[in-house]
């Protein structure tokens, strides 16, 4: 058993990390949670890696590096790229680079651009070798590609204090659930996204986007998020 963790946090672990199973009970940022928690309290990378049944601590140090990213993104990574998330391959890239602001761009705009790891790993070494802006990096990269697509990410807030309380009792992949059944009590089927204890990200297609702007979103996903809560 590892040192500052539970049975609850190991089996996490156990079911999570090295496997491709559909359902995995943490996403990424959680797992990294664990690994750093059980390093606080005097768990080796090795003793990780073992725990992990993973191949050395390369593996590690990439989940590590997921922690780098600013909170208010923590819920746009994922395992795999979906609709409305990224991938963990893509978190790790974007933690590579030296600031908030930078990585905060550059997730939006991979979400935007549907970026792949591999894509963001180019954005990435373009803005630390060749010194250009996130935006002008995604652009460059994404101008490789023969079809262009593009999505809008609306950002908003939750509004009220103990829905955040609520949600933040919650996993990811609860969460995730809940946004699923707010996005059909609001009435906007065919959006996507991602939920955090204090805000939330919807991914549109361009028709989507000319029928609602950012507010009107915010004012339809926030009850219907309350009665989604209030129907669990």
């Amino acid at each position: 058993m590892l040192q500052g963790i539970t049975v609850d946090d190991q089996k996490a672990l156990l079911l999570s990390v090295g496997t491709h199973r559909g359902h995995r009970p943490a996403s990424p940022l959680e797992v990294a949670a664990i690994l750093r928690k059980a390093l606080d309290a005097g768990a080796t990378a090795e003793d990780l890696a073992e725990t992990c049944h993973l191949r050395g601590t390369t593996m590690i140090s990439r989940f590590l590096r997921l922690l780098n990213l600013p909170d208010d993104i923590h819920d746009w990574i994922d395992w795999q790229s979906s609709a409305g998330q990224l991938s963990m391959t893509a978190g790790q890239e974007i933690g590579r680079l030296g600031s908030d602001h930078e990585m905060r761009d550059l997730a939006r705009l991979a979400l935007e651009s549907r970026l792949t790891g591999k894509e963001v790993g180019q954005v990435v070494m373009r803005t630390r070798r060749a010194g250009e802006t996130v935006t002008d990096a995604v652009s460059a990269v994404v101008r490789l590609r023969p079809r262009i697509e593009r999505v809008f990410v609306f950002v908003g807030s939750v509004a009220k204090k103990q829905v955040q309380v609520r949600l933040a009792e919650m996993s990811k992949a609860e969460r995730t659930s809940l946004l699923s059944r707010t996005i059909e009590i609001a009435g906007i089927d065919g959006l996507s996204g991602s939920l955090s204890p204090e805000r939330f990200t919807l991914i549109a297609n361009g028709q989507m986007s000319s029928r609602h702007t950012a507010n009107e979103l915010e004012a339809l996903v926030n009850p219907a998020l309350e009665k989604a809560l209030a129907d669990e």
